[in-house]
Order: structure tokens, then C-alpha cells, then sequence
């Protein structure tokens, strides 16, 4: 239902409303008033650069390289090589072996999606659409184009879409397309800050939109990462978006996408659904639909749960909106594109449309017993108590009384990889904690193993011996060391 004249407050109010609700602070409240320019709301901002005015690059930084720079030129380029050599093989064992990995922003990929990276693709050039590349590979592009038709059909099956751009390099690239081919200077754009769930700084005006001079405005929202639908509405009414994008680092339940599609529609905004993280719980069939329930737009990594190398992807079923797109990725946004990482990706695809419904399960499965664990087991504040504590791969721990850089820190010393997660209230500075149990489900794992993951992590913050704390998270990861719900090679 349109909103009437009646019904909108006025500018000064809704602004006032922000301030009132902590999402800007008074003075930026007063500058915009005076302006007539849209607010940003200060919830939280990427203005803390860890390094002071005038530096290049961070202190600590430019310390450490010139450390290395000692170091390495002691030695000749072949035992440079080698070292280098030496260190990724080191990363894989302790990360494969030794840790428990709960970093939502990661993921692991089967062995033969892996062993496919290892082609001499990477430095071939295939530029174009599958199929009608003309002369520009002189013959050569005939096996690429068909992995990038493997690609495309995977999707467009596995998302529900008709068009897709398959050739971002990564998910911040999938994101910024849209930003960039669809808006105006200064269209205002509706999203998630960093505070109530959003993780992307492409919905940032120091991302790519502030190349436009985007004007980007906080969505209202609520607890749990949730959505305030009549606050929204009633600044959607008054500051009229180009676009409204969902979807960000931290979740736990559905998007209410058919409530936020009546509210575009009042306004003509177009909707952007950021599956980052969600992209393998949508594909197997357990979680919404964004397309089918309203999104315009869909993007997504190819890394994280999906298990494939990173990159990223933009979907649509708007011929209009695709055509935008499409047209301005090459030569605009990507020249030459990692042709291995394609490939990967539609041996990941593949997997995804054959394992994924299980996969994608057995995550949700696990992370509620891992929420409960931590919550009645271990005595951790999770969220969501009240709802199951997530309907994703991630739980949320309020540490607000221990701090996050300690638990962090503890944790870490034990070989247990944790990230730190923004909660309702958190200006700049994080109090929980975003645990993922995606990795530990492709390994294998189950319920029964969620309670033992818990009881590492409550011991870990006690402060217990790391070292024997370590070795026995070893000695429990050695059945875990086979990458499930990927095909055997």
C-alpha cells in the first residue's frame, strides 16, 4: 500500500528518529538538516584506518616488512622460491591439521576442485561471452567457453535466474557491478552497516560507489540482525533509494524480502540480495529464495561455504537490468579473468548441485546444536536463544563482558580460528563473536561432535594450557581430515 502525504513524517523527524535511535549523531543529524543532503547514519563507519594521517602504510606494517626485506635478502631468488614454497605448504598443514576453523568468511574446497586450480589456464586470455568471442583467442577459447557455459547453467539451476554475470574476481566485485551500472550520482542507496549485520564496503562511500558519490543511508533494524519494516518504510518515503541491498556478514534468519519488495515498490527502488554467505544454504534448498520472493538482484562468492575458489557472482532475471550489467563488465571491470579459477568453480558448481542439499542440512543441523552447546553447555550468551539460535551456518556469542580481543587471542593460541561479530549497541568495536561451522560440516562433523567443539572454546577463554589444549584439538581433528560432499578423485 502507497504511503500518502499524511502518512510520511516529515524530513526533520525521520532524521531526528535516527538520532533518537543511536543510527547518527546529533551534529551529523543538524549538518544534513541544514543541507538538504541525505544522512549517513554513524552506526559505524570504515574511518578507523589503523594507521595515522600522512602514513602510506601502517607503522606495525612498514616494521614487519622491512623485517622480512632483512631477511630475504640474504637469500638468492631460488631459496626465496622455495621458502615461499615452504610457507603455503606450512599454512595447509596447521589450518587442515591443527585447527578448528570457525571463520564464517572462509571455506575449504574438495580435492578436485583444488587439483584443478593447478592448470596453465590461469595465464590463458578468453575474453567475451561463450560462444561469440570472435577472433580474440584465434581458436583457443572453444574448452573455456565451455566451462563458462557450465558455469552459467549451474546457476541459472541452482539460483533460479535467467541472466548471469559469472566472471567477478570476487564477491565485493559482484556487488559493486550493480552499484555502478545501475545508479546516477548521487542516488541514494538503502543498506546494512557494518553494526546491524552488513560486511561489505561496497555498500560504503569509501567503496566503489563512492566513485559515483553514492549517498549510502543505514536500514533501521532491529535485534537479531533483523529488519525495523516501519522504519525503514517511513526513510525509504522520504529519502526515495535507487536501491535497497540486503545481506551482509552476519545472519541468522531470512530476510523479510516480500515485506522490503512492497516497500521498493512504493518508492521504485530495485532490491540487491547479498548472498556472500548464504549462498550454499540457497542453492541446497534449505533457506529463502531471493529471487523467487523479490530481490531484483542476487550476488554471491564462489569461496566461503560453497567450496570453490574465490570469486563472485551477479544474478537477475530482469532482461533490462542484465543487459547493464553484462555490458559493462568487459572491458570496464575485468580484462583478463583467471581462466583456472573458472574452472574450479564449475567442478564446485557441480558438486554443489549434486551434494548441496545435504550439505546444506547438516550445516543448519550443526549450528543449532553448536548454539545450544554454548549456550546450556558452556554458559556463552548467544543469540537467539528464543529462536532456535540461527536458521544459518552461524551462532552469535555476546563476549561484551570479556572482550573480543581477548577471546580472540585465547582461542587463537589453541589453534581455534574465531572472528569477531558486531552487536546491537556496538559503535565501532565488536562484543561478539560469528562462529561458522560450515568448514566443520564439510569435514565431516555432525551433532555429536558440535558439544566437544564448545567445550574447546569455553576452555580456550578459561585460559588453559594452550599448548595441551592444542594437541588435543589435533588429535580430535585427525578423523576430519577427508573433504566431504564433494566428488572423489
Amino acid at each position: 500500500m502507497a504511503t500518502t502525504n499524511e502518512d510520511r513524517l516529515s524530513r526533520r523527524d525521520v532524521l531526528r528518529v535516527l538520532a533518537a535511535l543511536g543510527l547518527a549523531t546529533p551534529s551529523a543529524v543538524e549538518a544534513r538538516i541544514s543541507s538538504r543532503r541525505p544522512i549517513r547514519p554513524q552506526t559505524a563507519t570504515l574511518d578507523d584506518a589503523p594507521w595515522a594521517p600522512g602514513e602510506v602504510l601502517p607503522a606495525k606494517s612498514v616494521e614487519y616488512l622491512n623485517g622480512i626485506a632483512a631477511k630475504l635478502q640474504q637469500l638468492k631468488p631460488e631459496a626465496i622460491a622455495a621458502h615461499v614454497k615452504s610457507l603455503g605448504r606450512a599454512d595447509e598443514e596447521w589450518r587442515r591439521r591443527k585447527c578448528l576453523s570457525l571463520r564464517a568468511a572462509e571455506g575449504i574446497m574438495g580435492a578436485g576442485a583444488q587439483a584443478v586450480l593447478n592448470s596453465s589456464t590461469a595465464t590463458r586470455v578468453s575474453e567475451g561471452f561463450p560462444g561469440a568471442k570472435g577472433g580474440s583467442g584465434n581458436g583457443t577459447d572453444r574448452y573455456i567457453d565451455e566451462v563458462e557455459g557450465a558455469i552459467i547453467y549451474l546457476a541459472q539451476k541452482l539460483f533460479h535466474a535467467k541472466y548471469v554475470e559469472w566472471r567477478p574476481i570476487s564477491n565485493t566485485m559482484a556487488n559493486a557491478l550493480p552499484l555502478l551500472a545501475l545508479t546516477e550520482p548521487g542516488d541514494v542507496i538503502m543498506s546494512q552497516a557494518m553494526g546491524p549485520g552488513g560486511g561489505n564496503s561496497a555498500y560504503h562511500d569509501r567503496g566503489p560507489g563512492g566513485f559515483k558519490k553514492l549517498a549510502f543511508i543505514d536500514l533501521p533494524f532491529t535485534e537479531n540482525y533483523g529488519f525495523d519494516l516501519p522504519a525503514i518504510r517511513a526513510l525509504a518515503g522520504q529519502v526515495k533509494p535507487k536501491l535497497i541491498v540486503i545481506g551482509g556478514s552476519f545472519v541468522l534468519f531470512p530476510y523479510p524480502i516480500r515485506e522490503l519488495r512492497q516497500i521498493a515498490n512504493e518508492v521504485g527502488a530495485k532490491i540487491i540480495y547479498d548472498a556472500a554467505h548464504l549462498a550454499l544454504l540457497i542453492a541446497g534448498g534449505v533457506f529463502q529464495q531471493p529471487l523467487d520472493e523479490g530481490a531484483d538482484i542476487l550476488t554471491l562468492s564462489t569461496h566461503k561455504s560453497f567450496g570453490g575458489p574465490v570469486g563472485g557472482i551477479t544474478l537477475t532475471n530482469d532482461a533490462e537490468l542484465a543487459e547493464k550489467m553484462l555490458r559493462r563488465t568487459l572491458p570496464g571491470f575485468i580484462q583478463t579473468r583467471d581462466a583456472n579459477k573458472l574452472v574450479a568453480s564449475a567442478y564446485s558448481f557441480a558438486e554443489v548441485a549434486e551434494f548441496g542439499p545435504a550439505y546444506a542440512t547438516q550445516i543448519v543441523q550443526n549450528a543449532k546444536a553448536f548454539g545450544e552447546a554454548l549456550d546450556r553447555a558452556e554458559g556463552f550468551k548467544v543469540l537467539a536463544r528464543d529462536k532456535g539460535y540461527t536458521e544459518t551456518h552461524q551462532v552469535i556469542v555476546n563476549v561484551r563482558d570479556i572482550g573480543v580481543p581477548k577471546v580472540v587471542d585465547l582461542c587463537l593460541q589453541s589453534n581455534i580460528l574465531i572472528q569477531g561479530a558486531r552487536l546491537l549497541g556496538d559503535q565501532t568495536d565488536p562484543s561478539g563473536l560469528r562462529l561458522s561451522v560450515a568448514e566443520l560440516t564439510r569435514l565431516g562433523m555432525k551433532q555429536a561432535q558440535m558439544p566437544a567443539v564448545a567445550r574447546f572454546i569455553r576452555r580456550a577463554v578459561n585460559a588453559e594450557d594452550p599448548a595441551r589444549l592444542g594437541a588435543e584439538v589435533e588429535h580430535f581433528l585427525e578423523p576430519y581430515q577427508k573433504v566431504h560432499y564433494a566428488f572423489d578423485v
